[in-house]
Protein backbone atom coordinates (compact mmCIF):
# COMPACT_ATOMS: atom_id res chain seq x y z
CA UNK A 1 0.00 0.00 0.00
CA UNK A 2 1.54 3.31 -1.09
CA UNK A 3 -0.86 5.59 0.83
CA UNK A 4 1.01 7.91 3.16
CA UNK A 5 0.01 8.96 6.67
CA UNK A 6 -0.67 12.62 5.75
CA UNK A 7 -3.04 11.46 3.03
CA UNK A 8 -4.96 9.24 5.45
CA UNK A 9 -5.23 12.13 7.87
CA UNK A 10 -6.69 14.24 5.09
CA UNK A 11 -9.30 11.57 4.38
CA UNK A 12 -10.34 11.59 8.04
CA UNK A 13 -10.90 15.33 7.74
CA UNK A 14 -12.67 15.12 4.39
CA UNK A 15 -15.18 12.37 5.12
CA UNK A 16 -16.85 13.91 8.22
CA UNK A 17 -17.11 17.22 6.39
CA UNK A 18 -18.76 15.48 3.45
CA UNK A 19 -21.27 13.73 5.70
CA UNK A 20 -22.89 17.03 6.67
CA UNK A 21 -22.48 18.83 3.35
CA UNK A 22 -25.53 20.23 1.61
CA UNK A 23 -24.25 19.26 -1.86
CA UNK A 24 -22.94 15.73 -1.39
CA UNK A 25 -22.37 13.48 -4.40
CA UNK A 26 -20.84 10.07 -4.74
CA UNK A 27 -20.91 6.60 -6.22
CA UNK A 28 -19.86 3.13 -5.03
CA UNK A 29 -19.15 0.54 -7.73
CA UNK A 30 -18.12 -3.08 -7.19
CA UNK A 31 -16.89 -5.41 -9.95
CA UNK A 32 -16.36 -9.15 -9.99
CA UNK A 33 -14.46 -10.44 -13.06
CA UNK A 34 -13.78 -14.05 -14.01
CA UNK A 35 -11.61 -15.11 -16.96
CA UNK A 36 -11.06 -18.70 -18.04
CA UNK A 37 -10.23 -20.88 -21.04
CA UNK A 38 -7.08 -22.79 -20.14
CA UNK A 39 -4.78 -23.44 -17.19
CA UNK A 40 -2.50 -20.63 -18.40
CA UNK A 41 -5.34 -18.17 -18.88
CA UNK A 42 -7.47 -17.99 -15.77
CA UNK A 43 -8.13 -15.24 -13.28
CA UNK A 44 -10.67 -14.02 -10.74
CA UNK A 45 -10.59 -10.48 -9.38
CA UNK A 46 -12.72 -8.22 -7.23
CA UNK A 47 -12.63 -4.42 -7.46
CA UNK A 48 -14.38 -1.73 -5.42
CA UNK A 49 -14.42 1.91 -6.58
CA UNK A 50 -15.50 4.80 -4.38
CA UNK A 51 -16.00 8.38 -5.57
CA UNK A 52 -17.14 11.15 -3.23
CA UNK A 53 -17.38 14.91 -3.54
CA UNK A 54 -19.01 17.71 -1.63
CA UNK A 55 -19.37 21.43 -1.94
CA UNK A 56 -18.74 23.43 -5.07
CA UNK A 57 -17.45 21.62 -8.15
CA UNK A 58 -14.06 22.71 -9.42
CA UNK A 59 -12.43 26.13 -9.04
CA UNK A 60 -14.21 29.44 -8.71
CA UNK A 61 -14.39 31.82 -11.62
CA UNK A 62 -13.08 35.36 -11.28
CA UNK A 63 -14.95 37.64 -8.97
CA UNK A 64 -17.09 35.04 -7.17
CA UNK A 65 -17.61 35.26 -3.43
CA UNK A 66 -15.89 32.85 -1.07
CA UNK A 67 -17.64 29.49 -0.90
CA UNK A 68 -15.98 27.88 2.13
CA UNK A 69 -14.82 24.28 1.74
CA UNK A 70 -15.23 21.57 -0.88
CA UNK A 71 -13.43 18.34 -1.67
CA UNK A 72 -13.35 15.05 -3.52
CA UNK A 73 -12.13 11.49 -3.12
CA UNK A 74 -11.55 8.71 -5.65
CA UNK A 75 -10.07 5.36 -4.67
CA UNK A 76 -9.93 1.71 -5.69
CA UNK A 77 -9.43 -1.46 -3.71
CA UNK A 78 -8.74 -4.75 -5.49
CA UNK A 79 -8.16 -8.35 -4.52
CA UNK A 80 -6.90 -11.29 -6.55
CA UNK A 81 -9.26 -14.18 -5.81
CA UNK A 82 -7.19 -16.71 -7.74
CA UNK A 83 -4.08 -16.99 -5.61
CA UNK A 84 -2.34 -19.78 -7.51
CA UNK A 85 0.34 -18.87 -10.04
CA UNK A 86 -1.40 -17.87 -13.25
CA UNK A 87 -0.64 -15.93 -16.39
CA UNK A 88 -2.80 -12.92 -15.58
CA UNK A 89 -1.50 -11.04 -12.55
CA UNK A 90 -3.50 -7.82 -12.35
CA UNK A 91 -4.96 -8.08 -8.85
CA UNK A 92 -2.46 -6.63 -6.35
CA UNK A 93 -4.57 -6.78 -3.17
CA UNK A 94 -3.97 -3.14 -2.39
CA UNK A 95 -5.62 0.24 -2.01
CA UNK A 96 -5.04 2.83 -4.70
CA UNK A 97 -6.02 6.44 -4.07
CA UNK A 98 -6.39 8.39 -7.30
CA UNK A 99 -7.22 11.71 -5.67
CA UNK A 100 -8.23 12.91 -2.21
CA UNK A 101 -8.18 16.65 -1.74
CA UNK A 102 -9.74 19.52 0.16
CA UNK A 103 -10.41 22.88 -1.52
CA UNK A 104 -10.35 26.04 0.57
CA UNK A 105 -12.22 29.06 -0.81
CA UNK A 106 -11.72 31.56 1.99
CA UNK A 107 -9.76 34.31 0.25
CA UNK A 108 -11.16 36.29 -2.67
CA UNK A 109 -9.48 35.42 -5.98
CA UNK A 110 -7.40 32.68 -4.34
CA UNK A 111 -8.05 28.92 -4.29
CA UNK A 112 -6.07 26.40 -2.25
CA UNK A 113 -6.09 22.62 -2.76
CA UNK A 114 -4.55 20.19 -0.24
CA UNK A 115 -4.00 16.46 -0.76
CA UNK A 116 -3.53 14.00 -3.59
CA UNK A 117 -4.55 15.59 -6.87
CA UNK A 118 -4.13 15.88 -10.62
CA UNK A 119 -2.52 19.21 -11.42
CA UNK A 120 -4.59 19.76 -14.57
CA UNK A 121 -2.84 23.05 -15.30
CA UNK A 122 0.50 21.18 -15.47
CA UNK A 123 -0.37 18.38 -17.92
CA UNK A 124 -2.30 16.39 -15.31
CA UNK A 125 0.78 15.73 -13.17
CA UNK A 126 0.00 13.50 -10.15
CA UNK A 127 0.96 15.01 -6.82
CA UNK A 128 0.36 14.61 -3.08
CA UNK A 129 0.83 18.07 -1.71
CA UNK A 130 -0.48 21.60 -2.08
CA UNK A 131 -1.59 23.79 -4.98
CA UNK A 132 -2.62 27.43 -4.90
CA UNK A 133 -4.07 29.51 -7.75
CA UNK A 134 -4.51 33.29 -7.73
CA UNK A 135 -6.86 34.80 -10.31
CA UNK A 136 -7.55 38.39 -11.32
CA UNK A 137 -10.21 39.83 -13.66
CA UNK A 138 -7.61 41.41 -16.00
CA UNK A 139 -7.50 39.18 -19.08
CA UNK A 140 -8.79 36.32 -16.87
CA UNK A 141 -5.23 35.84 -15.66
CA UNK A 142 -4.46 32.90 -13.34
CA UNK A 143 -1.14 32.12 -11.67
CA UNK A 144 -0.49 28.98 -9.66
CA UNK A 145 2.18 27.25 -7.58
CA UNK A 146 2.31 23.60 -6.48
CA UNK A 147 4.66 21.41 -4.44
CA UNK A 148 4.73 18.00 -2.82
CA UNK A 149 5.57 14.38 -3.52
CA UNK A 150 5.05 12.89 -7.02
CA UNK A 151 2.69 9.94 -7.40
CA UNK A 152 3.36 6.72 -9.30
CA UNK A 153 1.02 3.71 -9.49
CA UNK A 154 3.63 1.39 -11.02
CA UNK A 155 6.81 1.72 -8.96
CA UNK A 156 7.65 2.47 -5.35
CA UNK A 157 8.07 6.15 -4.52
CA UNK A 158 11.30 7.17 -2.84
CA UNK A 159 11.00 9.06 0.43
CA UNK A 160 13.27 11.80 -0.89
CA UNK A 161 11.41 12.44 -4.14
CA UNK A 162 10.00 15.94 -4.50
CA UNK A 163 8.14 17.84 -7.18
CA UNK A 164 7.01 21.43 -7.64
CA UNK A 165 6.44 24.10 -10.21
CA UNK A 166 4.23 26.86 -11.46
CA UNK A 167 1.37 27.40 -13.92
CA UNK A 168 -0.16 30.41 -15.63
CA UNK A 169 -2.88 31.25 -18.11
CA UNK A 170 -4.58 34.31 -19.57
CA UNK A 171 -7.13 35.25 -22.23
CA UNK A 172 -5.93 38.30 -24.18
CA UNK A 173 -9.16 38.05 -26.21
CA UNK A 174 -12.45 36.25 -25.65
CA UNK A 175 -11.57 33.34 -27.94
CA UNK A 176 -7.82 33.20 -27.27
CA UNK A 177 -6.12 31.25 -24.49
CA UNK A 178 -2.43 31.22 -23.58
CA UNK A 179 -1.12 28.93 -20.86
CA UNK A 180 2.10 27.40 -19.61
CA UNK A 181 3.59 25.25 -16.87
CA UNK A 182 6.93 24.28 -15.37
CA UNK A 183 7.40 21.00 -13.49
CA UNK A 184 10.60 20.40 -11.50
CA UNK A 185 11.14 16.85 -10.25
CA UNK A 186 13.86 15.57 -7.93
CA UNK A 187 14.36 11.78 -7.93
CA UNK A 188 17.08 9.64 -6.40
CA UNK A 189 19.14 9.37 -9.58
CA UNK A 190 18.07 12.35 -11.68
CA UNK A 191 16.50 15.81 -11.60
CA UNK A 192 14.12 16.72 -14.42
CA UNK A 193 12.44 19.87 -15.69
CA UNK A 194 9.53 19.95 -18.12
CA UNK A 195 8.23 23.25 -19.48
CA UNK A 196 5.08 23.43 -21.60
CA UNK A 197 3.66 26.36 -23.57
CA UNK A 198 0.26 26.20 -25.26
CA UNK A 199 -1.89 28.46 -27.45
CA UNK A 200 -5.54 27.94 -28.36
CA UNK A 201 -7.74 30.01 -30.67
CA UNK A 202 -11.46 29.43 -31.14
CA UNK A 203 -13.39 30.54 -34.21
CA UNK A 204 -17.02 30.66 -35.25
CA UNK A 205 -19.06 27.48 -35.84
CA UNK A 206 -16.96 25.45 -33.40
CA UNK A 207 -13.67 25.62 -35.31
CA UNK A 208 -10.44 26.00 -33.35
CA UNK A 209 -6.64 25.94 -33.57
CA UNK A 210 -4.17 24.83 -30.88
CA UNK A 211 -0.37 24.70 -30.65
CA UNK A 212 1.69 23.08 -27.90
CA UNK A 213 5.44 22.87 -27.42
CA UNK A 214 7.34 21.09 -24.66
CA UNK A 215 10.92 21.16 -23.41
CA UNK A 216 12.70 18.44 -21.41
CA UNK A 217 15.54 19.79 -19.25
CA UNK A 218 15.14 23.09 -21.14
CA UNK A 219 15.81 21.55 -24.55
CA UNK A 220 12.97 21.60 -27.08
CA UNK A 221 11.63 18.07 -27.04
CA UNK A 222 8.35 17.84 -28.95
CA UNK A 223 5.45 19.86 -30.25
CA UNK A 224 1.97 19.57 -31.70
CA UNK A 225 -0.31 21.69 -33.83
CA UNK A 226 -3.92 20.76 -34.48
CA UNK A 227 -7.46 21.94 -34.69
CA UNK A 228 -10.89 21.53 -36.21
CA UNK A 229 -12.68 23.19 -39.11
CA UNK A 230 -16.43 23.11 -39.63
CA UNK A 231 -17.36 23.31 -43.32
CA UNK A 232 -20.89 24.75 -43.27
CA UNK A 233 -21.72 24.27 -46.94
CA UNK A 234 -21.17 20.51 -46.74
CA UNK A 235 -21.94 20.05 -43.02
CA UNK A 236 -18.52 18.46 -42.52
CA UNK A 237 -16.17 18.56 -39.56
CA UNK A 238 -12.45 18.18 -40.28
CA UNK A 239 -10.14 17.55 -37.32
CA UNK A 240 -6.45 16.82 -37.30
CA UNK A 241 -3.10 17.25 -35.63
CA UNK A 242 0.59 17.08 -36.43
CA UNK A 243 3.10 15.87 -33.81
CA UNK A 244 6.86 16.10 -33.98
CA UNK A 245 9.58 14.89 -31.58
CA UNK A 246 13.02 16.35 -32.19
CA UNK A 247 15.18 14.48 -29.67
CA UNK A 248 15.57 10.95 -28.33
CA UNK A 249 13.63 10.52 -25.10
CA UNK A 250 16.31 8.84 -23.01
CA UNK A 251 15.25 10.42 -19.73
CA UNK A 252 15.93 8.23 -16.70
CA UNK A 253 12.92 9.68 -14.91
CA UNK A 254 10.12 7.19 -14.25
CA UNK A 255 7.67 10.08 -14.55
CA UNK A 256 8.86 11.65 -17.82
CA UNK A 257 10.62 8.67 -19.41
CA UNK A 258 7.34 7.02 -20.45
CA UNK A 259 8.06 3.34 -21.22
CA UNK A 260 11.66 3.87 -22.28
CA UNK A 261 12.94 1.49 -19.61
CA UNK A 262 10.75 -1.30 -21.05
CA UNK A 263 10.76 -0.86 -24.84
CA UNK A 264 13.69 1.48 -25.28
CA UNK A 265 13.76 5.27 -25.65
CA UNK A 266 11.39 6.79 -28.20
CA UNK A 267 13.23 8.25 -31.18
CA UNK A 268 12.57 11.43 -33.17
CA UNK A 269 9.45 11.10 -35.32
CA UNK A 270 6.61 13.04 -36.83
CA UNK A 271 2.98 11.98 -37.11
CA UNK A 272 -0.05 13.30 -38.97
CA UNK A 273 -3.66 12.40 -38.12
CA UNK A 274 -6.76 13.56 -40.03
CA UNK A 275 -10.42 12.78 -39.44
CA UNK A 276 -13.47 13.82 -41.50
CA UNK A 277 -16.98 13.32 -40.11
CA UNK A 278 -20.50 14.23 -41.16
CA UNK A 279 -23.92 13.79 -39.50
CA UNK A 280 -26.67 12.46 -41.78
CA UNK A 281 -29.58 14.29 -40.22
CA UNK A 282 -31.08 12.48 -37.22
CA UNK A 283 -30.47 9.08 -38.79
CA UNK A 284 -26.72 8.48 -38.77
CA UNK A 285 -23.20 9.86 -38.63
CA UNK A 286 -20.17 8.74 -40.60
CA UNK A 287 -16.46 9.38 -40.27
CA UNK A 288 -13.22 8.44 -42.02
CA UNK A 289 -9.65 9.04 -40.98
CA UNK A 290 -5.96 8.52 -41.64
CA UNK A 291 -2.84 8.52 -39.46
CA UNK A 292 0.80 8.18 -40.50
CA UNK A 293 3.94 8.02 -38.35
CA UNK A 294 7.50 8.26 -39.69
CA UNK A 295 10.85 8.18 -37.89
CA UNK A 296 13.26 11.08 -38.43
CA UNK A 297 16.28 8.84 -37.73
CA UNK A 298 17.22 5.21 -38.23
CA UNK A 299 16.69 2.74 -35.43
CA UNK A 300 13.22 1.24 -35.82
CA UNK A 301 12.30 -1.30 -33.14
CA UNK A 302 9.16 -2.55 -31.46
CA UNK A 303 8.75 0.71 -29.55
CA UNK A 304 9.60 2.98 -32.48
CA UNK A 305 7.74 1.82 -35.55
CA UNK A 306 6.58 3.61 -38.64
CA UNK A 307 3.00 2.90 -39.65
CA UNK A 308 -0.01 3.99 -41.65
CA UNK A 309 -3.50 3.60 -40.27
CA UNK A 310 -6.85 3.99 -42.04
CA UNK A 311 -10.17 3.89 -40.22
CA UNK A 312 -13.89 4.42 -40.81
CA UNK A 313 -16.84 4.69 -38.41
CA UNK A 314 -20.61 4.53 -38.92
CA UNK A 315 -23.32 5.09 -36.30
CA UNK A 316 -27.04 4.52 -36.93
CA UNK A 317 -29.53 6.15 -34.53
CA UNK A 318 -32.77 4.86 -33.06
CA UNK A 319 -34.72 6.95 -35.56
CA UNK A 320 -33.08 5.08 -38.43
CA UNK A 321 -33.54 1.58 -36.96
CA UNK A 322 -36.96 2.01 -35.32
CA UNK A 323 -35.78 1.91 -31.72
CA UNK A 324 -32.47 0.11 -32.19
CA UNK A 325 -29.04 1.72 -32.60
CA UNK A 326 -25.92 0.30 -34.23
CA UNK A 327 -22.26 1.13 -34.79
CA UNK A 328 -19.59 -0.19 -37.16
CA UNK A 329 -15.85 0.38 -37.25
CA UNK A 330 -13.10 -0.64 -39.66
CA UNK A 331 -9.38 -0.11 -39.13
CA UNK A 332 -6.27 -1.04 -41.13
CA UNK A 333 -2.70 -0.88 -39.81
CA UNK A 334 0.35 -1.22 -42.07
CA UNK A 335 4.09 -1.22 -41.32
CA UNK A 336 7.11 -2.27 -43.39
CA UNK A 337 6.91 -5.77 -41.91
CA UNK A 338 3.44 -6.31 -40.45
CA UNK A 339 -0.18 -5.46 -41.16
CA UNK A 340 -3.53 -6.01 -39.51
CA UNK A 341 -7.20 -5.32 -40.19
CA UNK A 342 -10.03 -5.08 -37.67
CA UNK A 343 -13.78 -4.97 -38.12
CA UNK A 344 -16.25 -4.41 -35.29
CA UNK A 345 -19.98 -3.93 -35.02
CA UNK A 346 -22.64 -3.65 -32.33
CA UNK A 347 -26.44 -3.50 -32.05
CA UNK A 348 -28.36 -2.23 -29.05
CA UNK A 349 -31.82 -1.40 -27.74
CA UNK A 350 -33.32 0.17 -24.62
CA UNK A 351 -36.35 -1.30 -22.86
CA UNK A 352 -38.77 -0.34 -20.08
CA UNK A 353 -38.51 3.45 -20.45
CA UNK A 354 -34.73 3.22 -20.96
CA UNK A 355 -34.17 1.44 -17.63
CA UNK A 356 -32.73 -1.65 -19.35
CA UNK A 357 -30.09 -1.45 -22.09
CA UNK A 358 -28.82 -4.48 -24.00
CA UNK A 359 -25.96 -4.48 -26.53
CA UNK A 360 -24.55 -7.34 -28.58
CA UNK A 361 -21.47 -7.07 -30.73
CA UNK A 362 -18.66 -8.79 -32.54
CA UNK A 363 -15.00 -8.04 -33.26
CA UNK A 364 -12.76 -9.60 -35.91
CA UNK A 365 -9.04 -9.01 -36.43
CA UNK A 366 -6.64 -10.46 -39.01
CA UNK A 367 -2.85 -10.26 -38.55
CA UNK A 368 -0.04 -10.74 -41.07
CA UNK A 369 3.27 -10.78 -39.19
CA UNK A 370 6.84 -11.32 -40.31
CA UNK A 371 9.43 -12.78 -37.95
CA UNK A 372 12.99 -12.25 -39.13
CA UNK A 373 15.77 -14.79 -38.47
CA UNK A 374 19.43 -13.93 -38.82
CA UNK A 375 20.28 -17.26 -40.48
CA UNK A 376 20.09 -16.89 -44.27
CA UNK A 377 17.86 -13.79 -43.80
CA UNK A 378 14.75 -15.93 -43.61
CA UNK A 379 11.52 -13.95 -43.19
CA UNK A 380 8.68 -16.39 -42.50
CA UNK A 381 5.13 -15.07 -42.61
CA UNK A 382 2.69 -15.72 -39.78
CA UNK A 383 -1.03 -15.24 -40.36
CA UNK A 384 -3.79 -15.65 -37.81
CA UNK A 385 -7.12 -14.12 -36.91
CA UNK A 386 -9.02 -13.37 -33.70
CA UNK A 387 -12.80 -13.38 -33.25
CA UNK A 388 -14.70 -12.05 -30.27
CA UNK A 389 -18.42 -11.84 -29.45
CA UNK A 390 -19.90 -10.02 -26.51
CA UNK A 391 -23.09 -9.24 -24.63
CA UNK A 392 -23.68 -6.15 -22.46
CA UNK A 393 -26.76 -5.66 -20.28
CA UNK A 394 -27.27 -2.74 -17.88
CA UNK A 395 -30.38 -2.44 -15.72
CA UNK A 396 -31.20 0.60 -13.60
CA UNK A 397 -33.11 -1.21 -10.88
CA UNK A 398 -33.87 1.90 -8.85
CA UNK A 399 -33.13 5.58 -9.28
CA UNK A 400 -29.83 5.20 -7.42
CA UNK A 401 -29.01 1.54 -8.04
CA UNK A 402 -27.92 -0.27 -11.20
CA UNK A 403 -26.53 -3.64 -12.26
CA UNK A 404 -24.42 -4.45 -15.33
CA UNK A 405 -23.37 -7.78 -16.85
CA UNK A 406 -20.62 -8.21 -19.47
CA UNK A 407 -19.82 -11.50 -21.22
CA UNK A 408 -17.16 -12.09 -23.90
CA UNK A 409 -16.07 -15.14 -25.89
CA UNK A 410 -12.83 -15.01 -27.91
CA UNK A 411 -11.18 -17.51 -30.26
CA UNK A 412 -8.18 -17.39 -32.58
CA UNK A 413 -6.93 -19.52 -35.46
CA UNK A 414 -3.81 -20.69 -33.62
CA UNK A 415 -5.72 -22.74 -31.03
CA UNK A 416 -8.89 -24.75 -30.57
CA UNK A 417 -9.39 -23.20 -27.13
CA UNK A 418 -12.05 -20.55 -26.54
CA UNK A 419 -11.41 -17.85 -23.95
CA UNK A 420 -14.19 -16.38 -21.82
CA UNK A 421 -14.58 -13.32 -19.66
CA UNK A 422 -17.57 -12.48 -17.44
CA UNK A 423 -17.95 -9.39 -15.31
CA UNK A 424 -20.73 -8.35 -12.93
CA UNK A 425 -20.99 -4.74 -11.69
CA UNK A 426 -23.13 -3.14 -9.00
CA UNK A 427 -23.40 0.64 -8.85
CA UNK A 428 -24.93 2.69 -6.03
CA UNK A 429 -25.49 6.47 -6.15
CA UNK A 430 -24.53 7.84 -2.72
CA UNK A 431 -26.13 11.25 -3.17
CA UNK A 432 -28.87 10.35 -0.70
CA UNK A 433 -26.31 10.63 2.13
CA UNK A 434 -26.13 14.40 1.70
CA UNK A 435 -27.91 16.59 4.21
CA UNK A 436 -31.31 17.63 2.96
CA UNK A 437 -31.18 15.44 -0.17
CA UNK A 438 -34.34 13.94 -1.61
CA UNK A 439 -34.77 10.23 -1.14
Amino acid sequence: MRTKLPLLCLLLVLLPSAAVAQSFRGELTTRYRDRWGSTDWADEDFYAYLRLSFGQDGWRSDGEDSQGLSGALSMRWDQDLLTRRNEIDDGKNDLRVYYAYLDVHKIDHFDLRLGRQFVDEAEGFNLTGIKGIYSVPWKHMRFGLFAGQPVSYYTAIGSDERAGGLTWSLRPRDRTLLRGSWIHLEEEAVDSDVVTLAYRQAFAQGSNLYVTTRTLDFNIFNGMVGGSWHIDSANLLLTGNYRRQEEINDSRSMYFGDLSSVIGPSRPYHQLTLNLSRPLGDLASVGVGFSSRELLQDGENRGNQEYDRYFADLFLTEQALHGFYASFNFSRWETDRDSSSTLAGSLGHQFFDERLRIDVGSFYAKYDLQRTFDILDQVPQERYDVRSHYLRAEWRVRKRYRVRLDFDRTTDSTSDTAYYEAELRFGLDLGFLGKGSKR
